[in-house]
């Protein structure tokens, strides 16, 4: 439930944080607009909360948005590496013989469109039975099979690297968790903004509903920024960069279908 909740369109996801807090600051604010403005005993009270809950939830905010990024640096650097070293087993695929390289181009071609399309947004287990996996099993097994050929240990040493650190990038990028927050993590962080939103709403409005309206509102929008901005990043809908992740992999695509000559 988590997860489609956060895997939303913009607009919804937009709906998802601004309608519940919306709905409590405009609720607080008249409240507090048709209480006594003359009496200002709670002020400090008052205070005191928002600026313990807006300071927690931009911390909080901050955190999260730092968490998802790190985790997301650590995705396209993986990606990035396992395609330097997708291209260097090509590199070296002349020390197959003729038929068992076109087998191993191609599974490589495969392996890559599979990722491209299906692993730029979700982590396939380890045993799930992909395209991406059947190609790998198919490239293992004919690669790996060259190191026990006594006149090809010398010269497959490289590709035999290149394919091992190949396995890992690729496995290492899998091991990036797809929801990087937890749902206690987005617990906390809804409920930061929900409280948030009825501090602000209740905070004492002075002799100037205008001044009132307008600190409400502009509570509102922070809130929904500070709230929003770790579930957009979240959301592989909205995600920014989810086309840069493409990035790598679509280079080394090129290059194997249009090789240099």
């Amino acid at each position: 439930m988590y997860e489609t909740l956060v895997n939303t369109p913009g607009w919804v996801l937009l709906l998802e944080v601004g309608v519940p807090t919306g709905v409590i600051i405009v609720v607080a604010t008249i409240v507090s607009l048709r209480r006594d403005r003359s009496d200002r005993s709670n002020d400090n009270v008052f205070t005191s909360a928002a600026r313990f809950i807006g300071v927690s939830l931009a911390f909080l905010g901050a955190f999260l948005v730092a968490d998802v990024w790190q985790e997301e640096a650590k995705w396209r650097s993986s990606a990035s590496l396992e395609f330097e070293y997708a291209q260097s087993v090509v590199n070296h695929l002349s020390v197959l013989d003729p038929a068992d390289a076109r087998i191993v181009r191609a599974s490589m071609h495969d392996y890559a469109t599979d990722v491209l399309a299906n692993e730029r947004d979700r982590r396939p287990g380890a045993s799930t039975d992909t395209v991406a996996a059947r190609a790998m099993t198919t490239m293992d097994d004919i690669i790996t099979g060259y190191q026990d050929r006594p006149n090809n240990k010398a010269r497959s040493a490289a590709l035999q690297r290149s394919f091992v650190n190949f396995q890992e990038q690729g496995a290492q990028r899998r091991a990036t968790p797809e929801m990087v927050m937890s749902p206690f993590e987005v617990l906390a962080l809804a409920g930061g903004g929900l409280v948030a939103a009825l501090i602000m709403g209740l905070y004492p409005a002075g002799p100037s509903t205008a001044a009132k309206v307008l600190q409400a509102t502009a509570s509102w929008l922070v809130i929904i920024a500070i709230v929003g901005t770790p579930l957009a990043l979240e959301s592989n809908q909205v995600r920014p960069n989810l086309n840069a992740r493409a990035q790598p992999i679509t280079d080394f695509l090129d290059r194997l279908d249009h090789p240099p000559q």
